[in-house]
């Protein structure tokens, strides 16, 4: 039989295999033209192959690695090409899609070889690029980075540019300024901004508004942006930045109804905007919220902030490490936030209580706490009858005191450094959660009061 006609007669699975198998036995090599024709016949049959084009391509997307940057470093652009390779050698048909589909050809990094950059340029087309700028080895200087962008990173930086961007993550040395980027031109659909200071030291502002209606995730480390035209965020990361004042974040946070993740690291507004503010209005309404973690961040800010929110009722992550010297009444603030920690009925209470020097450290879930620690608190506790951070644990308690009391723990930990401690504490957990089997204390040492910290 004829070539032309074995294929044409190839209607079915087995009669592909059929046609396989006998130009195998007649010697025919892999390579060989019609033995791979044939096979590019059986593979155009398989289910797959006939799944529409959207869907397939959806598939190949669910199979590489993620390519959302998020509040964190973006993926290894060759780990992302690596895995599309995979995707082409399949069969001939996935490759053609792919090479010829722009969407799998929009993550380009400084970090690959310019001529891959090139190809990248070529696939994608008109579509919006995910642009990564974090710095290579080859662009360190002798003694660490350098603090400038060098010549290949300017033409990098100048091309991407003039293109749509989907997402952009911005490392900026010392010496930089990143406004000609973000500030020079619009980006209607970006979704995605992370901007980071290259250097510990050093704080980058950008002067004028983004121009991002889209934008979904923003991530600032060491660099400020103007606060008030923020809104429709689902993620909020800010570390070392000089802002925004508790007005401008529950204004971001109030136009952000579904916001998943709010990350405050170090943020201190300017010395005019640490007083206590009460900020009126309906309270901020978070349904989607699933992680909290504020961490040195001024008193004021925070207790504003947890002021003015609804209880979490998800399963949120809630975390809040802060240090005060401030001679205040922290009771308040301590039922607000045990407020916004009392856990979903039905979740697994894991608490625990920590009392060290200087520091209160409570917890109802393994992922719903609070750490204060207070210059002079010592002190204070040798001159009071009950301690400050008993009652402080009291009030913390005290609004989930029907959840806490009625839900069945199997254990309940107090750590301390002292002997009065260990009675404060033993008291507090066997009244607040009377259902735990076992309640025990144990010393607080450094690594448990790293755990906290």
């Amino acid at each position: 039989m004829s070539f032309d006609l074995e294929l044409a007669t190839a209607v079915t699975l087995a009669d592909c295999d059929s046609a396989i198998a006998r130009y195998e036995a007649a010697g025919y090599e892999n390579h060989n033209t019609a033995l791979v024709e044939i096979k590019r016949r059986k593979n155009s049959l398989l289910p797959i192959s006939r799944l529409h084009r959207e869907l397939l391509h959806h598939v190949f997307h669910l199979a590489l690695p993620d390519r959302q940057f998020g509040s964190s470093h973006p993926p290894p652009s060759f780990l992302y090409y690596k895995a599309l390779s995979a995707i082409r050698k399949v069969s001939h048909s996935w490759d053609n899609e792919t090479r010829s589909a722009s969407s799998f050809w929009t993550f380009i990094s400084i970090a690959l070889p310019r001529p891959f950059r090139d190809l990248i340029w070529e696939r994608s087309g008109d579509a919006p690029l995910d642009v990564d700028t974090s710095r290579s080895s080859y662009m360190y200087g002798v003694e660490g980075y350098i603090d400038h962008w060098n010549e290949t990173e300017w033409a990098y930086l100048e091309r991407v540019a003039k293109r749509g961007i989907r997402q952009l993550f911005l490392t900026v040395p010392p010496a930089e300024n990143p406004d000609p980027y973000i500030v020079g031109c619009s980006h209607p659909w970006m979704t995605s901004l992370s901007i980071e200071a290259e250097r510990y030291y050093a704080i980058h502002t950008v002067s004028n508004p983004l121009q991002t209606p889209q934008l979904a995730n923003l991530n600032l480390d060491g660099c400020n942006v103007p606060w008030d035209h923020l809104h429709n965020l689902r993620s909020l990361s800010l570390c070392r930045t000089d802002g925004p004042n508790l007005a401008q974040l529950v204004r971001i946070l109030r136009s952000s109804p579904q916001l998943e993740t709010l990350s405050l690291d170090y943020v201190k507004p300017p010395s005019e905007d640490l007083s206590s503010e009460t900020i009126g209005g309906t309270l901020i309404n978070l349904p989607q919220l699933s992680t909290v973690n504020i961490r040195d961040v001024p008193f004021s800010l925070v207790s504003g902030l947890v002021d003015g929110m609804l209880p979490l009722n998800t399963y949120c992550t809630f975390s809040i490490n802060i240090f005060t010297g401030e001679d205040i009444d922290l009771s308040g603030f301590f039922r607000q936030v045990g407020r916004l920690c009392i856990p979903p009925v039905g979740e697994v209470l894991q608490p625990q209580l920590s009392m060290g020097w200087g520091e209160l450290g409570l917890r109802t879930t393994s992922y719903r706490s609070v750490c204060i620690r207070k210059r002079n608190w010592n002190y204070q506790e040798n001159s009071s009858t009950l301690s400050w951070r008993a009652q402080l644990a009291r009030a913390f308690f005290e609004p989930g005191r029907r959840v806490l009391s009625e839900a069945p723990i199997s254990r309940a930990v107090v750590w301390v450094d002292c002997a009065e401690a260990k009675t404060e504490g033993l008291a507090i957990m066997h009244e607040f959660f009377p259902k735990a089997k076992t309640v025990e204390s144990q010393d607080l040492n450094e690594e448990v009061m790293d755990e906290w910290a």
